[in-house]
């Protein structure tokens, strides 16, 4: 495992609300499930100040969906340990990882994605 896949502060960026609630400042599970046979796209995003963790996502991300960012999960890199999941470089763009180890079985994926969520810390893009 390098060094920076040591590190433990990860992004999912989120598209929708019906991947999170900002009146109930959560994320929902389903902005934290891959397709099956896919990972979970995220960025590293230790060591980035707010305007870099916003760029990333603008940067590499939203021109790929085609659609603006609306909000990002920040992610601790123990909460997908303890779900047995991995992290892997991705590479390019920078500091892309994807999240290996999920299940076939959809509902074990949904807990997982439901853990996930439960742990994730929920930051609105301002405006």
């Amino acid at each position: 495992m390098t060094p920076d896949l040591e590190s433990s502060e990860y992004a999912r960026y989120l598209f929708s609300s019906s991947e999170y609630s900002a009146r109930n400042a959560r994320v929902k599970r389903g902005g934290l499930l891959p397709k099956i046979g896919e990972g979970l796209s995220v960025y590293l995003i230790d060591g980035c100040d707010e305007k870099a963790r916003w760029d990333l996502g603008d940067t590499y991300v939203a021109p790929q969906r085609q659609k603006p960012i609306r909000a990002r999960a920040e992610i601790e890199r123990s909460v997908f340990a303890n779900q047995g999941l991995s992290i892997t470089s991705k590479e390019p763009p920078p500091r892309h990882r994807d999240i290996l180890g999920w299940p076939q079985e959809q509902e074990k994926r949904l807990e997982i994605a439901n853990e996930l969520a439960f742990n994730a810390r929920l930051v609105v893009k301002p405006h």
